[in-house]
């Protein structure tokens, strides 16, 4: 394994870890970096172990202002900065790594961006968008309703909770939340929107990959929930998404993890193939 910190960007204000080798290169170049305020190491250390499994070249980097990165002089808000940062990753990734293609892996508020820089950037090729903008959607709710009343584990600690703050039944249901007030963690783009962006993409041909975890249950927790959701658009066709709906956000667990990277890793293998693995095949 081949790795270097580097100082990029038009001030090289921003500070990463490029990994590279003889063994991948003509490999697609993976772009990983914060989620919300969390260092470009990901939350439990997820871009690292990402990067260094997934066998591929890579840039793990911290955005303006966050991390080792210093602020930027542009004086962009700041999702558009996070918009410029991505593009002078793939400026860098472009320079420094022997990579035919692009892609940006995101999670959460880091999803947002790198739809963003996708939109906007035509050299980003792919996407693995993990839990990305989630919507209603009847059939999950409803399925998870019934799972949650069928889990005797859950009543036994709602009954203990109730007992330790001594609440009624009647006052006892702060739990629950509706579809529409599931915390996603940041605002949510108008599901048009969101919708419209990702049809740009597939138009262009951008692959892209979704995954959502316990998180949005409510609304998605199976694949089929998502499609049923966005039933006019035919993402069907066109969008790979999973659903890990017993992980956490941030993928705390060592087998949620192990479970990520075989994902992604057997996306990459179906989709990107190098010249090289080409002629060993």
């Amino acid at each position: 394994m081949t790795e270097r910190i580097v100082q990029f960007g038009a001030s090289e204000h921003l500070s990463g870890v490029l990994r590279n080798d003889p063994s991948v290169r003509g490999r697609p170049g993976l772009i990983f970096f914060n989620a919300g305020v969390v260092h470009r190491i990901g939350p439990h250390r997820l871009n690292v172990k990402l990067a260094r499994a997934l066998n591929a070249p890579s840039l793990r980097f911290d955005l303006s202002g966050q991390g080792e990165s210093a602020t930027a002089e542009a004086g962009l808000g700041f999702e558009r900065q996070a918009v410029a940062d991505l593009g002078a990753a793939i400026d860098t990734i472009s320079d420094e790594l022997d990579a035919p293609d692009t892609i940006a892996i995101g999670i959460c508020s880091g999803a947002d961006h790198a739809m963003r820089a996708a939109v906007a950037d035509p050299r980003i090729r792919g996407l693995v968008l993990l839990d990305p903008f989630a919507y209603p959607n009847d059939t999950a709710a409803g399925a998870d309703f019934m799972a949650r009343a069928a889990d005797p584990d859950r009543w036994s600690r709602k009954i203990r909770s109730m007992m330790a703050r001594g609440e009624s039944v009647q006052n006892s249901d702060n739990e629950e939340q509706t579809d529409d007030e599931i915390d996603q963690g940041r605002p949510v783009a108008p599901k048009e929107d969101f919708a419209a962006d990702l049809t740009r993409l597939v138009e262009r041909g951008v692959r892209i990959l979704i995954v959502y975890t316990g998180l949005v249950r409510r609304h998605v927790s199976k694949p089929a929930h998502f499609f049923q959701t966005f039933a006019d658009y035919g993402f069907d066709r066109t969008i790979e998404v999973d659903a890990m709906p017993h992980t956490d956000h941030t993928f705390s667990s060592i087998a949620s993890q192990e479970a990520l990277i075989a994902r992604i890793d057997d996306w990459l293998q179906r989709n990107y193939r190098s010249a090289r693995d080409e002629r060993l095949s």
